[in-house]
């Protein structure tokens, strides 16, 4: 059993592809291929590793970037408009053996930052739990065609099934050093990042607020010591003195990168110590990406946090103190570019109003399969060896399965007082625009603030008879769970019971502020853990997996309550029986 992860590093899409090349090493063939995001034009690199895949028998789907709004609104529906999708996902799935890819569409075709994930020996990553949670409600933001969207949700369940399954490996890794996924379905990025102080910020992207909107809230928001910034010429459109505002009074250095040296995809990361830490996704440093959720009419964004390097950050460029006019440079290595650098905005695709005629309704576990895919079908050509220089884009870093860092819980986003930004965006997926509804519930009561909380992630609790049961659209109940029992927790008083159910998987937990009890669905076995502050549930379990450190022991269920649950349930007047019936008959 073992987990290899390669990256965040610059690389060109192609290097997503990768992956099909390296499946020569994986145990068996695959079962399963999603391209999503790519653009499998005839005889592109991306084309050729479409029907590799399906050489080896994978039942292989390509979801397009191009527009999917070709669907009528029910009525009543509110509008759609096309945003960009700059998500790029590779997903293998064999037997014992999974394959992760995750980059974005860098501006202008250039680098974008990538990471992949290797899992063989019916091993797991945490990456592979956020992807089947963000594939799930993925189809409630973006509008799919039906068949893409039953597909994706299918698949979800599969990655879901198959982490919950993974056997547990409770070997401890170095804290952070498990890159996880984020996104901004319903809740803005920014809101993920920890709030500072922060020893050093590196800031890149190809495409920028004309007002520097996006810059200013990252430095609110982390409060950085010292900053770098690396922007394109100031001829593509934004307005010099506004940055300079955005870092004024902080130790700052800005390098002005000429387009054939600039990377065409969004860095943010910061350091605290020694400790670098990166975020990944799309190209556009812009409020739209990062201070405004898609479901309100931001940018789709599916983001790496991972470890960082201070390698990442771009090096050449010219070098000045400030960005106002008449500033002298202290370092000149290269001038600024004589043309803009402007996202291009390619001609939208039609998408055939009913699933293609490749797209088969049942299809046997391991035969060759058609392709599903969201173009015009075409037919099939043969498979052209996929470049050797895919495999290994970057150099490798293994590490086994380990409990998985704490993923900030979202908090909440001041908006710099700004005008909408002016950056064109390129035509692709569509949501339902939100931009000036707010569709998120007003509770009152003690638990307001926390039945927010879990609202803004698209779940609703509910206290039914002294459980809260927690309900939703995700494919792992555990680390909803635990999140919950987090936001719960502060406001309620003595034991806390919690329940998160979806799709026939449940996880129950209950909590005294020290010591956990777990149970779940499938599993007929007590698990009692000692979680001692800082740590927390939520924190704890935010990978998912029950092998976590703190566990105290487990008990089967059939010879009764575990001790520390028999003490919980004395305090609350309750017997095991009837505890048992409530979890599995009423």
């Amino acid at each position: 059993m073992s987990v290899k992860t390669v990256g965040p590093a610059w690389s060109p899409e192609r290097a997503g592809l990768g992956p099909v090349a390296a499946w020569a090493s994986a145990e068996g063939s695959p079962r399963e291929a999603l391209f999503l995001g790519f653009s499998a034009e005839r005889g592109s690199e991306v084309d050729r590793a479409v029907e590799a895949v399906r050489g080896l028998g994978a039942r292989t789907a390509v979801i397009a970037d191009v527009p999917y709004g070709v669907h009528p609104p029910a009525p009543g529906a509110r509008p759609r408009t096309s945003r960009p999708f700059p998500p790029r996902v590779l997903l293998l799935l064999g037997d014992e053996s999974a394959r992760l890819a995750i980059g974005s569409a860098g501006a202008s075709g250039g680098d974008a930052l990538w990471t992949s994930v290797a899992c063989d020996g019916g091993a797991s990553h945490a990456m592979l739990a956020d992807l089947a949670d963000w594939l799930e409600m993925l189809p409630g933001v973006v509008d799919f065609p039906p068949w893409a969207e039953a597909h994706l949700r299918e698949l979800a369940d599969v990655v879901a099934e198959r982490h919950i399954s993974a056997p547990d490996d409770t070997t401890p890794g170095p804290p952070g050093a498990e890159a996880r996924l984020l996104h901004n379905l319903h809740a803005p990025l920014l809101g993920r990042l920890p709030e500072g102080p922060v020893d050093e910020l590196h800031l890149s992207a190809p495409v920028v607020d004309t007002d520097a909107r996006a810059v200013r809230a990252l430095v609110e928001r982390l409060a950085p010591t010292r900053i770098a910034l690396a922007l394109p010429p100031p001829r593509v459109g934004y307005d010099p003195d506004a940055f300079a505002r955005a870092l004024a009074g902080r130790d700052a250095e800005i390098r002005i990168v000429d387009d054939a040296h600039m990377p065409q995809g969004r860095l943010v990361q910061w350091r605290t110590g020694d400790t670098w830490t990166v975020l990944t996704g799309g190209a556009d440093l812009t409020w739209a990406a990062l201070g405004e959720s898609a479901g309100s009419g931001g940018t789709v964004e599916l983001a790496v946090l991972a470890a960082g390097d201070p390698a990442l950050m771009p090096r050449d460029g010219l070098r000045i103190a400030q960005l106002a006019g008449g500033d002298r440079p202290t370092e000149a290595q290269s001038a600024p570019a004589a043309t803009a650098v402007t996202p291009p905005t390619p001609t939208p695709t039609a998408v055939p109003d009913t699933a293609p005629p490749q797209a088969a309704a049942t299809l046997p576990p391991r035969a060759p399969a058609p392709a599903i895919a969201a173009q015009e079908p075409t037919p099939p050509t043969a498979a052209a060896p996929i470049p050797e220089a895919t495999a290994e884009a970057t150099a490798e870093t293994t590490t086994d399965r380990a409990p998985t860092p704490p993923v900030p819980t979202p908090s909440a986003v001041a908006a710099p007082p700004s005008t909408p930004s002016s950056t064109p965006t390129a035509a692709a997926a569509t949501w339902q625009e939100d931009d000036f509804l707010d569709d998120t519930p007003e509770f009152e009561g003690p638990y307001a603030d926390a039945l927010a909380s879990l609202a803004q992630s698209g779940w609703s609790a509910d206290d039914q008879d002294g459980i809260w049961e927690v309900t939703g659209s995700f494919a792992n109940p555990l680390p909803v769970a635990a999140q919950a029992v987090d936001a719960l927790g502060p406001y309620h008083e003595g034991l806390l019971l919690v329940r998160a159910a979806s799709k026939g998987r449940w996880v129950f937990l209950v909590w005294n502020g020290h010591d956990l009890v777990m149970l779940k669905h499938d599993q007929p076995v007590w698990r009692t853990y000692r979680v001692d502050a800082p740590a927390t549930p939520g924190s704890r379990f935010s990978g998912g997996s029950v092998a976590v450190p703190g566990l105290v022991a487990t008990t089967p269920q059939v010879k009764g309550a575990p001790p520390v649950l028999a003490r919980m349930l004395g305090e609350l007047g309750w017997d095991y029986p009837e505890l048992i019936k409530r979890l599995f008959i009423d």
